[in-house]
């Protein structure tokens, strides 16, 4: 009797224990016409969105209700710890006008949960960020800080940013007097983040679950495995739509059936990922988050015609193909791989430009790319009636009155006068939206050299400002277009930021010159180790050249037979099309490879304007240099011109 009592009493305990652990929740998704986050008196519901629990999807009837059974046993990611979560996945035209997931944490004994969407105008082209491998703090707490300050700058110019795991450094591993402080720490910065912000979790984003020491770890801590990410991140896994694109988040570590846990994507995960892609219009594009790909979603990016993967783990930035999806992989935002990042590429990002396709632009950390169009007053990235206020403010006014600027007298040339010229100059460039123009018309960075006094070489996009070296003299009358900076080949040069890698993509380089001697440098960049020299010129007679030079052993500088130190103003310039090294002066070929290279050899840091990349003596230039322009693509013969 006694062991029947005792059999019955377990029973009833697991049985116990099974209904605690499963939520029916119910609710509505609607149409939230205030945006103010609550289901008000006649607001109506929305048909057809997917909710889903992280394991399987219903969809809201034709009132927008939904009921859903949520389920800790159901998702073995979550044994060890973590809150199931109940997440939206919504149509195109449509945005979020609260938080878009609950867990049942969240909602205690209150198993009804609304989500309100607005409408919202979505089209192509736009742009987000995509970052990885943030490892919060590892290198110091001010990089995700800085990362953020990036993402204010560009509020506005970009639709959201995704995170692809790693979020904090160990988690999995170190010791809770390491983690928790970092914990709270992205907690604190992640919140209220100046973009729409987006993360999946990585191989060591589960807290506590493969400790460095035995016992250093407690499971019942309310950080413990997935206790901290499903509280304060996020769904495990997601799905949304934006412009007709489908964009999905995937978890990154697996939890086998022995409590060991290894990287890789977890069987629960593609299931979902079936289940989520299935659900889809055949030709929807499709792009996937994730810490890594793995082989158990290769038959599912195949069969869906998947677009785009972008991930992380290797701390380097890659451009490859994968089962027919292209692959990114976004650097890091805490350190690169010493030993996978042979380009050097410093520690930063991605910025995807989405058109008909998608291409990502990489960005070194705190190097944000703020393009300025001429009206764009406020650098909101558009021009607008808020920028027109700013110039009827200031109408009529000139050199000498307090509210005039010479940012504001865009008229070209520049009369000093805010007048009928600027009014001109600004409404060719009403409603333009300048961070995207910037990307679609290549245009990466542009010094114009028109400055009259100073130790600032401006950019005029907005990001690469350079610093004047040695003393080289502004002439305001002196250049090919506008003023010119002269060199004296003693001290003279400008350094800027760090620009770009030539082995990111296509690139073109344009400048004018006049004078230099044979042996002198006109561009260079700087590398740890090594860097490379753009424009340059032969020591033997002063003809163009270049010794960026293909990744493949026995490649060599392009050199020209056309000299350009002859006292005379030219237009030199190189293009990089993927395939060929191009030479140009006075927008006639001079150079090209014969036959075709794989890719370019990498620097990784700023430039060097009237100097090598080391600066040696020899290198340094003596003569005039103007409109110096960087294009993230290659100019035709058109362009050229």
């Amino acid at each position: 009797m006694l062991i029947r009592r005792s059999i019955l009493l377990a029973f009833l305990c697991l049985s116990v224990s099974k209904m605690v652990s499963a939520h029916t929740i119910t609710g509505r998704v609607y149409s939230d016409t205030n945006s103010n986050g609550i289901l008000d008196v006649g607001e109506v519901g929305i048909a057809n969105v997917p909710v889903s629990n992280g394991i399987c999807f219903v969809q809201t009837d034709a009132d927008g209700f939904y009921q859903i059974t949520v389920d800790v046993n159901d998702d073995p990611q979550l044994v060890d710890g973590g809150w199931p979560i109940i997440s939206i996945s919504w149509p195109t035209g449509q945005w979020p006008t609260s938080i878009w997931w609950r867990n049942t944490e969240q909602l205690g004994l209150h198993n009804t949960c609304n989500f309100g969407l607005r409408t919202d105008v979505q089209s192509l082209p736009f742009m987000f960020v995509h970052a990885t491998d943030v490892h919060v703090w590892r290198g110091g707490q001010e990089k995700f800080l800085r990362f953020r300050r990036d993402m204010n700058n560009t509020a506005g110019c970009v639709r959201f940013a995704f995170l692809t795991g790693d979020l904090i450094d160990l988690a999995d591993r170190q010791d809770p007097s390491i983690v928790k402080p970092q914990l709270a720490f992205f907690n604190d910065t992640a919140k209220n983040f100046p973009v729409n912000l987006f993360c999946t979790a990585g191989n060591h984003d589960a807290v506590g679950i493969r400790p460095d020491r035995a016992g250093n770890w407690d499971p019942s801590d309310p950080n413990y495995a997935y206790r901290w990410y499903t509280r304060d991140v996020g769904p495990l896994r997601w799905s949304f739509n934006y412009a007709d694109i489908h964009f999905v988040g995937l978890d990154y570590l697996e939890r086998s059936n022995d409590g060991s846990w290894h990287d890789d994507i977890p069987q629960v995960a593609v299931d979902w990922l079936a289940k989520d892609l299935a659900r889809l219009p055949q030709g929807t594009r499709i792009f996937i988050f994730v810490h890594y790909r793995s082989d158990k979603i290769a038959a599912l990016v195949r069969q869906h015609r998947v677009e785009h993967i972008f991930e992380g783990h290797i701390h380097s930035v890659v451009r490859e193909t994968w089962n027919g999806a292209g692959i990114s992989q976004a650097g890091s935002l805490s350190m690169m791989s010493p030993d996978k990042n042979p380009d050097q590429y410093p520690v930063g990002y991605d910025i995807a430009v989405v058109g008909d396709d998608v291409t990502p632009h990489y960005r070194a950390l705190g190097d944000p790319y703020v393009p300025k169009v001429e009206g764009d007053f406020d650098k909101d990235c558009r021009v607008n009636l808020a920028d027109f206020a700013v110039i009827a403010s200031t109408w009529l006014t000139g050199h000498g009155d307090a509210k005039w600027s010479p940012e504001l007298d865009i008229s070209n040339p520049s009369d000093g006068i805010i007048n009928i010229l600027d009014i001109n100059a600004f409404a060719a460039n009403w409603l333009t939206n300048s961070w995207l123009t910037g990307f679609r018309d290549g245009l990466k960075a542009h010094w114009k050299l028109d400055e009259t006094s100073g130790s600032v070489a401006r950019d005029s996009t907005g990001g690469y400002d350079g610093t004047l070296h040695g003393g080289p003299l502004w002439r305001p009358a002196g250049g090919q277009v506008n003023g010119a900076l002269e060199f004296d080949g003693a001290d003279d040069y400008v350094s800027t930021p760090f620009v770009m890698n030539p082995l990111e993509g296509e690139f073109s380089v344009f400048a004018w010159v006049r004078g230099g001697k044979p042996g002198q440098f006109v561009i260079s960049q700087t590398g740890d180790p090594v860097g490379v020299n753009w424009l340059c010129t032969t020591s033997s007679n002063g003809s163009l050249m270049t010794e960026i030079m293909g990744s493949a052993r026995g490649s060599s500088s392009l050199v020209s037979e056309t000299v350009i130190t002859d006292g005379y103003w030219h237009r030199i310039g190189f293009v990089w099309d993927g395939s060929y090294r191009v030479l140009y002066v006075d927008g006639a070929e001079v150079a090209k490879d014969a036959n075709p290279l794989t890719r370019l050899m990498g620097a990784g840091g700023g430039l060097h304007f009237g100097a090598g990349m080391n600066l040696e003596a020899a290198s340094l230039f003596s003569g005039l240099i103007d409109d110096i322009l960087i294009y993230n693509k290659a100019l035709n013969e058109e362009g050229v011109q």
